[in-house]
């Protein structure tokens, strides 16, 4: 279970990182929660307007090798993960140049953000993964893991949950559309309202080229999706998507107006 703090410490606000971290102490030490998971992953994240090396905040100006606020949260058993990752790096989680508002800060739960992995392979031994790789693939397993198709045997299941999840017929009609043949009319009508300005996904075929595609290349993609209609089978490089943080066109200023 993830918990995540987003603090943005404006330069006139002298108490909020300070509150912020009183109760992050006071959430962090709750043993109703404890017993309830032992998997609470907490993320404090945000822009906390301060410098740690010259590179990271714009306010205040003056230069702070390490501010006690990061102190506090060592203490309080968190990692401030980009620079655990990026010993060398000098800089933000997320900056974009000419944009000053950004992401400064990720901090995770120390006893949670250790991603262990085998000394050796077929060696039950384990080692703290540190290589950004390394991380990122444990991390994939992990997920892979955690999200597997699940062996659910309703008839095993009591009476009431039986009940849960039968089904309700609501919108079989509306449904029973979804899975017949796709056509070249339906086709036509369809990719007319796309919109042209849409980003490309992994392939890089945005709409604009498939409104231009000839008509035999739009028989041949229809009977590719009619046969993932039949047989249920969807290709993984649909199911993948690629997400990209776009900062606003304008500074914040401390203006409601332009969030």
């Amino acid at each position: 279970m993830f918990c995540i703090w987003i603090v943005y410490a404006a330069p006139q606000d002298k108490t909020i990182l300070y509150d912020a971290l009183e109760k992050l102490k006071k959430e962090m030490g709750d043993e109703t929660m404890r017993k309830k998971s032992n998997n609470i992953i907490h993320i404090l994240m945000g822009d906390f307007n301060l410098i740690s090396n010259g590179q990271i905040d714009r306010n205040p100006p003056q230069h702070i090798s390490k501010p006690k606020f990061f102190n506090d949260l060592e203490v309080l058993g968190l990692i401030d993960s980009y620079r655990k990752l990026n010993k060398e790096v000098l800089g933000n989680t997320y900056h974009k140049k000419g944009v000053s508002t950004r992401i400064d800060q990720i901090w995770v739960s120390e006893t949670h953000n250790k991603v262990l992995v085998d000394e050796e392979p077929g060696v039950s031994t384990k080692r703290l993964a540190t290589n950004p790789g390394e991380v990122m693939k444990a991390v994939d397993n992990d997920f892979m893991n955690m999200f597997r198709k699940r062996n659910t045997q309703l008839n095993a299941s009591t009476p009431f949950w039986q009940h849960i999840y039968e089904p309700t017929e609501k919108f079989k009609e509306v449904m029973e559309v979804t899975t017949k043949n796709i056509i070249l009319e339906e086709w036509n009508n369809t990719v007319k309202e796309l919109n042209k300005k849409s980003a490309a996904g992994l392939s890089g075929i945005n709409y604009k080229i498939i409104q231009q595609l000839p008509e035999e290349l739009v028989l041949l993609l229809i009977k590719f999706g009619n046969l993932t209609i039949q047989t249920g089978l969807v290709p993984m490089a649909w199911k993948t998507s690629v997400i990209l943080p776009i900062p606003k066109p304008t500074n914040f200023e401390y203006n409601i107006w332009n969030t």
